[in-house]
């Protein structure tokens, strides 16, 4: 029974050791050694009394033994208990002989972590140093220099990633660190297939890691290695989608100081010397002289671009003195120092065979290096796609899983402002609602154990596009290694919540916006400043405070204005140009000007974002022509008044006209012209004048003026239309007609037939020849009419075609002048026999239509005797059937008499 309770007891002790542990991460002393041992053992002793199998146990995972299990290490610290470890290779191309080498550390205090991948970049780095040197749990020391170079003591590091999840070290592509094979990988997609080939045989011999017993998969890395983890990701998304089904689920992308897109990123890499003192205006034009030959290497010879804009880097390291190019803050000596211990460990130590012999890659075919912290001839492989640009990978990528980037900002390499350049070539940013260059920044705080907080970096989270950025004070390039703590708490809050969170108790103690607000002045009362911390000025105010009113530019602008010392003032012009017209532009000054120049009236230039800048001028003339893609503009202009040297205040005149100016040269379209005459319009409108004035009334003179021809203009285009549908109508109405007529001369000369043979009744006779001589007299009219018509007809067709040169016609499809490419008779062949209706019509307008100057004013009547012609037309139609029925009831009469 004592017994019983005596390990009762040791258990609530040990939980709450262990809770203790996990809560304030006290580690890597002999007591918690003890505690952990003593869990360990415990928990195991309680398994055999259960009997239960290793998957059911709660308390954290089974180190199960197997092939690839890490059982001792030289050199290890016995002080110290020896991680759950496994290492080895997998064959990732047989035909090759090629083998993937990989270093897992399992945390068996979890009891179903997440798994997370880590890869170095280089290409042909080793990730062994993410395991000795940064985030990994094993750390080597040579505390004891007088013992010789093989004083080597390897123990465990605090605040090592495998502290949150169970971390997998690949040695990736083949040939890299300790992976080996016959040939090298040449390509990244041979690279990702077999990172994909690994994965799948990973699963297979760690099952626990696979669905539905396992957790997430999330790869992360550094460097070059972005460009691996964007492309690798997608790969394992088409895996998870067909072969791997149900067997992993990829959670997260995370990337430190990535290498994504290196045509960019190369011609940036001079900034962090530059802003510290490293170069100076000296060596910009030598740098300016480098950025050149990268890029016309990428243009002309592909396979030399790499070299080629790896120069301004290496130009850099030796004008410096050999300042680290992936720390601007150490010499590549002090950086030697930090490295050496565990590259000669893994390469170098009396003990050599043994720790190849523990981790499983003594049977490695690589010589005469077994391993390798760089591998050039990796590099050299991978020439051919080192320059590619990845960001569509990236984007594509990104749409299915969330990312995170830090960076280091003291690196030179892929610090914050290269990442800032190519994520400003993203298309996905670019269409996402919320993208990363319009988040403002927010305090990343670090809770330190005493309650207290140190600034971890400074973060933007783009919702829309699942994206998280930080930039990290006091890191470089392998930021792990600068700052562990951080990375630790990043990693912690990318695996619980996909991106980072304000570990404040008041959120609001991590935003910087409204500090942001306060130093604009809050918009001066001209805006509003909104979530972002940036102010959106009220229209006729520019600057991010909205404290500078612009001036509106229109046509025969011109303005003085008396300048002190140095002061700034904005023009805009917002109401662009047609096709004839160009403005002029003219900046004067007796002191030096800054102008900066942005494309669009709605933009906001100064002296760090702008589109056109010319500096230290006292006369500059601008035209549209010069620069046709600022059709509308946004102009800042800074006068530099001060001579800092005496600390004089000069006084100035700041003269700037403006003007717009027709090109007669130019020939316009009907629509063209319309479009000129509202630019015109527009020209003469300012509407932040006083619409009291004189000037305003006679542009709104001129307005209505310009109003009513637009006016006509479409109302002569509408009437044209209507016209071509009346004339299609008229013309087949009059062909009835001509059929009707016919058929009255046939009964016509049967009726005269047969009354020779028939007796009348003096009645009836003088109502038939009434009749028939009325009907003969209008034959005769007729006959008359058609050829009167005859003679005019060329007239008609003649005041068509000056219709048509005059404008009032627009042009056909096929280049031709006409009514919408209707003809006038439906056979040009056949003209049409008798006096149509409204040829008659044509005979009678003709004299006054001679009369008329402006028949445009005119035509709207003329459409309506038209109109009313037709509907007469049907009336005479009408009349004619009646006349038909009553000479047929004659004659009806006649027969019966």
């Amino acid at each position: 029974m004592r017994k019983n309770l005596l390990s009762l007891s040791l258990a609530a002790a040990l939980m709450i050791c262990g809770t203790v542990d996990a809560s304030f991460s006290l580690g890597g002393n002999a007591f918690t050694d003890f505690i952990k041992n003593t869990q360990s053992k415990f928990s195991q002793s309680k398994n055999l009394k259960a009997d239960k199998p290793a998957e059911e146990v709660k308390a954290g995972q089974v180190c199960k033994s197997t092939t690839y299990s890490i059982t001792s290490l030289p050199y290890w610290d016995t002080k110290q208990t020896l991680p759950c470890m496994y290492s080895g290779t997998f064959t990732t191309d047989a035909k090759n002989n090629h083998n993937l080498f990989f270093w897992l550390v399992k945390n068996t205090a979890l009891e179903k972590p997440n798994l997370v991948v880590w890869l170095n970049g280089g290409p042909g780095a080793s990730s062994m140093s993410g395991l000795f040197l940064e985030n990994g749990p094993l750390q080597v020391t040579q505390p004891d220099p007088k013992l010789g170079p093989d004083n080597f003591l390897v123990g465990l590091r605090d605040g090592a990633w495998t502290e949150l999840a169970d971390v997998v070290y690949i040695d990736n592509p083949v040939n890299t660190g300790f992976s080996f094979g016959d040939t090298y990988v040449s390509s990244m997609a041979d690279a990702s297939a077999e990172f994909v080939s690994f994965i799948d045989q990973f699963l297979t011999l760690f099952p626990e890691y696979s669905l539905p017993l396992g957790s997430n998969l999330y790869l992360t890395g550094e460097s070059f290695g972005g460009k691996y983890l964007v492309q690798f990701g997608r790969e394992i998304i088409r895996y998870q989608e067909n072969q791997g089904s149900g067997k992993v689920k990829l959670a997260g992308i995370v990337m430190g100081n990535p290498l994504i897109s290196p045509p960019v990123q190369r011609l940036t890499t001079h900034r962090v010397a530059q802003s510290l003192g490293m170069i100076d205006d000296s060596n910009m034009e030598q740098i300016a002289t480098l950025h050149r030959e990268c890029e016309q290497a990428l243009s002309s010879n592909w396979d030399k671009s790499n070299d080629a804009c790896a120069q301004v880097l290496s130009y850099i390291q030796d004008v410096s003195g050999n300042v680290l190019s992936y720390d601007a803050r150490i010499f590549i000596s002090d950086y030697k120092k930090i490295t050496q211990p565990y590259e000669d460990y893994l390469s170098a130590s009396g003990k050599i065979t043994d720790l190849y012999k523990a981790i499983h890659i003594d049977k490695s075919t690589k010589k005469p290096n077994t391993w390798d912290k760089t591998n050039k001839k990796v590099a050299d492989a991978l020439n051919g796609e080192s320059m590619f640009d990845s960001t569509n990978w990236f984007d594509i990528t990104n749409d299915d899983v969330p990312m995170l980037i830090y960076a280091g900002m003291w690196d030179q390499r892929e610090g914050p402002t290269t990442t800032e350049d190519w994520l400003s070539h993203s298309r996905k940013q670019a269409k996402s609602l919320t993208p990363i260059a319009q988040q403002a920044r927010q305090i990343y705080y670090i809770k330190q154990l005493d309650g207290t907080y140190t600034v971890g970096g400074y973060m933007k989270y783009d919702s829309d596009g699942k994206l998280t950025v930080l930039t990290m004070p006091k890191a470089g390039h392998f930021a792990p290694l600068n700052q562990l703590q951080t990375t630790y708490q990043v990693l912690s809050d990318f695996l619980a919540k996909g991106t980072l969170v304000c570990h404040k108790d008041n959120p609001e103690d991590c935003q910087v916006t409204k500090t942001m607000c306060q130093f604009m002045t809050n918009c001066n009362g001209n805006g509003i400043c909104g979530d972002s911390g940036q102010c959106t000025c009220n229209e006729g105010y520019k600057s991010a405070d909205c404290s500078e009113k612009v001036e509106q530019l229109t046509a025969s602008y011109h303005s003085q204005v008396t300048t002190n010392g140095t002061q700034w003032h904005y023009y805009q012009y917002q109401n662009g140009l047609a096709a004839n017209l160009h403005y002029e532009m003219v900046f004067s000054s007796q002191m030096p000007l800054d102008i900066f120049i942005s494309s669009g009236w709605q933009s906001d230039p100064n002296e760090f974002q702008y589109d056109l800048a010319f500096r230290q001028q006292n006369y500059i003339r601008i035209t549209s022509k010069q620069f046709p893609n600022f059709e509308t503009f946004t102009a800042a202009v800074k006068v530099n008044g001060i001579e800092h040297y005496s600390t004089t205040f000069h006084q100035s005149n700041l003269n700037v006209k403006f003007d717009i100016i027709t090109d007669q040269s130019v020939l316009l379209t009907q629509e063209s012209e319309i479009e000129a005459i509202q630019h015109q319009m527009l020209q003469s409108l300012d509407p932040l004048e006083n619409p009291q004035n004189d000037t305003f009334i006679n542009f709104n003179h001129d307005i209505s003026t310009w109003i009513d021809e637009i006016d006509k203009i479409n109302e002569i285009d509408e009437i044209d239309n209507e016209i071509d549908e009346i004339d299609d109508e008229i013309e087949d109405e009059i062909q009835k007609i001509e059929k009707i007529n016919e058929i009255m001369k046939d009964e016509l000369e049967n009726q005269r037939n047969q009354s020779q043979n028939q007796s009348h009744t003096p009645d009836s006779q003088g109502d038939q020849h009434h009749w028939r001589r009325n009907h003969d007299g209008g034959e005769i009219d007729h006959e008359k009419w058609r050829k009167e018509h005859e003679g005019k007809e060329g007239e008609h067709h003649r005041w068509r075609k000056d219709h048509e040169n005059r404008g009032h016609h627009k042009n056909n499809s096929d280049g031709k002048n006409g009514h919408r490419g209707k003809k006038h008779h439906k056979d040009d062949d056949k003209k049409p026999q008798g006096r149509m209706f409204y040829q008659v019509l044509w005979e009678k307008l003709q004299p006054i239509i001679d009369k008329i100057v402006h028949f445009d004013i005119y035509f709207p009547y003329f459409l309506a005797i038209i109109v009313f012609g037709f509907f007469y037309l049907m009336f005479f139609q009408k009349k004619q059937q009646q006349q038909n029925v009553e000479q047929k009831q004659v004659k009806e009469e006649a027969l019966t008499v």
